[in-house]
């Protein structure tokens, strides 16, 4: 399947229809609603990118990620990622773009560290595979929910 990645506008929000754990994940943290908590990564972000795709015969958004600064760290990043469904339709294509803009975070930022809900088990193989260290959950959130932190250092 093509994709096209390109740089995130919060037009593209309407469009993401999010995972359940996605959700889940946002209202644990942050409490946010899921339109905030994209429109603050895309336009307080140093960086974002919108995926598309066609699927089932509609091109749609398939997912949201970017970059922005570690609250209170030089030099760290805080790398996120929101996704419909369909991003398990297309685990190969989003696994071999995942290094290039893995890259590209890291031309900013020596350091990338973020949380991810303990019950996202496909974002925490994900990061493995992307060479995050994944670390034992924390309590942690509004609402006190287990968090695994994860942290990558530049080529690692």
């Amino acid at each position: 399947m093509k994709i096209l990645i390109r740089q995130a506008s919060t037009f593209d929000i309407p469009f993401l229809k999010l995972r359940d754990i996605d959700l889940k994940e946002i209202q644990a943290m942050s409490g946010n609603s899921p339109f905030e908590a994209l429109r603050r990564g895309i336009v307080e972000g140093r960086k974002s990118w919108s995926v598309f795709g066609q699927i089932d015969g509609k091109f749609q958004c398939i997912a949201i990620f970017g970059v922005c600064d570690y609250p209170g760290y030089d030099g760290v990043g805080c790398p996120w990622l929101l996704a419909s469904d369909a991003l398990a339709e297309i685990p190969m294509t989003i696994l071999r773009a995942s290094k290039k803009f893995l890259a590209e975070m890291h031309q900013d930022y020596p350091v990338l560290c973020n949380f991810v809900h303990h019950e996202n088990t496909t974002s925490i193989n994900w990061l493995k595979w992307l060479g995050f260290s994944v670390l034992p959950p924390i309590t942690l959130g509004v609402q006190g929910d287990l968090f695994h932190q994860f942290i990558r250092k530049n080529n690692v």
